[in-house]
């Protein structure tokens, strides 16, 4: 049965989480501790002088800064290895859009056939598909360390009107698995195990091994493939 909320998606604690990045393969993580937090509401400026988008208004991609903190230009930056978020998002607005980029500045939920560009009418996450008071699962995004998203936004409304986001966020302090049995386990799907693509199906310039110490275990690999990338 496909997850309806939010919390249908929030993982607990000693659950294994394996995070996939394409084109390479998986890292297997246990669960160790998780924190709930909540930003709301978050105001979307328009620009560093207005707030209030205008009619059809758009706004470029740029990261999530803090609204009063201005030495912070990224309030989901992960800088600790074992820390990794699960985010996700409701927007007040009905008739706002919201494009992701991952990393900041690569369009993500692109067709083969076109890339997202300004005001597409596909590739975004609007107000009535995740709503404010009930962020849905089509909004998450997951972010380990040294990854910086970003957000473009489009007010499609005729009036201009403020764009005021939840954000909802579970930080999770995970440890990598070394144990191959249960790493084979988790890639034939003989465990319980949520497997999460990182940013889409398009791969991403990211060191695993700098950032965990393993290499990423591609989904079909024997068990010597498996102790090798663990090995790292």
């Amino acid at each position: 049965m496909s997850a309806k909320t939010a919390e249908d998606l929030t993982l607990l604690e000693n659950y294994f989480l394996a995070l996939n990045f394409p084109n390479e393969g998986i890292v297997p993580f246990r669960i160790l501790a998780r924190e709930q937090i909540v930003w709301d509401p978050y105001v979307v400026k328009y620009s560093n002088t207005t707030t209030p988008f205008p009619a059809d208004g758009w706004k470029d991609s740029s990261k999530i800064g803090h609204p009063t903190d201005t030495s912070i230009d990224n309030i989901f930056e992960i800088t600790d290895s074992s820390h990794i978020y699960q985010l996700m998002y409701g927007i007040r607005q009905s008739d706002v859009r919201a494009y992701l980029t991952y990393p900041e500045g690569k369009t993500r939920r692109n067709i083969d056939a076109k890339s997202v560009s300004a005001k597409s009418d596909f590739g975004y996450v609007d107000g009535q598909m995740s709503p404010y008071d009930n962020p849905k699962p089509v909004s998450e995004i997951w972010i380990p360390k040294d990854v910086s998203i970003g957000f473009s936004w489009y007010n499609r409304s005729s009036v201009s009107q403020t764009i005021v986001v939840k954000w909802l966020l579970n930080l999770y302090s995970v440890e990598v698995v070394h144990d191959v049995d249960v790493v084979e386990k988790i890639l034939n799907r003989r465990m319980e195990c949520r497997i999460a693509t990182v940013g889409g199906i398009d791969s991403m310039r990211y060191d695993i091994s700098k950032v965990w110490g393993v290499e990423a275990i591609p989904f079909g690999s024997t068990r010597e493939d498996i102790n090798e990338a663990l090995r790292t």
